[in-house]
């Protein structure tokens, strides 16, 4: 499936941290850089600035070209078709009842856009998280509880929300069935 590489910088890094038996907090010392940013980085909740990421080689000792080997560019013919069975799964957080599927990504100016399918199982409660940047939930299936910040929103079935994600937030799945969002990440780098 062709896709932006953008989006596949920071499966990228986990893929050859993990390769190289590295832990993040080996590459936190390495790099000087926060457990914390390497991980929003590996799961597609952050976009490293140009010396974050050249950082991040660095403390694996993989030199940029070899980096980007294997990782396909769009073509841009003005549409793309992505069909289901090319939803990859996607681990983005260990969080237990949460399967995420990658569709797309496409970098607009200096935003990314990431699309995946976010299925929660019946009655699972995420731990609050952040993203450097917005995000658009749209509700397929089921009913949630999003939680942003001290407020609580309750979405059913066609609802949307959108949100600045940088504040922390989770979904609480409040049926007995599993619950199917299409989420929209609106991410920008950090330097």
């Amino acid at each position: 499936m062709k896709q932006e590489f953008i989006s596949s910088i920071g499966r990228k890094i986990k893929e050859e941290r993990l390769k190289a038996n590295l832990t993040i907090r080996d590459i936190s010392e390495r790099s000087g850089l926060s457990k914390g940013l390497i991980s929003k980085i590996e799961n597609s909740r952050s976009i490293p600035s140009m010396p974050v990421f050249f950082s991040i080689l660095k403390s694996m000792s993989i030199a940029p070209v070899k980096f980007f080997e294997g990782i396909d560019c769009a073509d841009d013919d003005g549409h793309i078709l992505i069909k289901p069975a090319n939803h990859e799964p996607l681990l983005k957080e260990e969080r237990p009842g949460f399967h995420y599927r990658y569709i797309m990504s496409r970098q607009l100016h200096d935003i990314n856009i990431e699309v995946v399918l976010l299925e929660l199982e019946p009655g699972v409660k995420g731990k609050a998280t952040s993203t450097d940047g917005f995000e658009l939930k749209y509700l397929l299936k089921g009913r949630v509880a999003y939680r942003l910040a001290e407020k609580t929103i309750i979405l059913e079935e066609g609802d949307t929300l959108y949100f600045d994600a940088s504040k922390p937030h989770r979904p609480e799945n409040l049926l007995n069935t599993n619950a199917l969002m299409l989420v929209f990440y609106f991410m920008y780098p950090k330097s």
